[in-house]
């Protein structure tokens, strides 16, 4: 595997596992203070989930992003380097 791909995996790897514990760590916060105090109906509790999901996504995109990014350059590098791929 050339290291551009081993770049891009690595950023998608660590983009999944940041999304999943800031779903985790946020979500839990939010939805269970939202469920035991009772004070919040079921559809807005789901709409708080909704949310929370969404903005994980796109915490996850930014960090792929990044990494696609990453990797397109370090591909362009190793194709104009007269010694090829290290």
């Amino acid at each position: 595997m050339s290291s551009p791909d081993r770049v891009s995996l690595a950023f998608i790897r660590l983009g999944l596992l940041i999304a999943l514990i800031a779903f985790l760590v946020v979500g839990t916060d939010f939805l269970l203070t939202q469920w035991i105090t009772g004070g919040a109906r079921p559809e807005f509790i789901l709409g708080t989930a909704a949310f929370i999901a969404g903005i994980s996504v796109g915490l996850f995109a930014i960090i792929a992003a990044i990494g696609l990014a990453v990797s397109a350059v370090l591909a362009l590098v190793q194709r104009r380097s007269p010694h090829g791929p290290a």
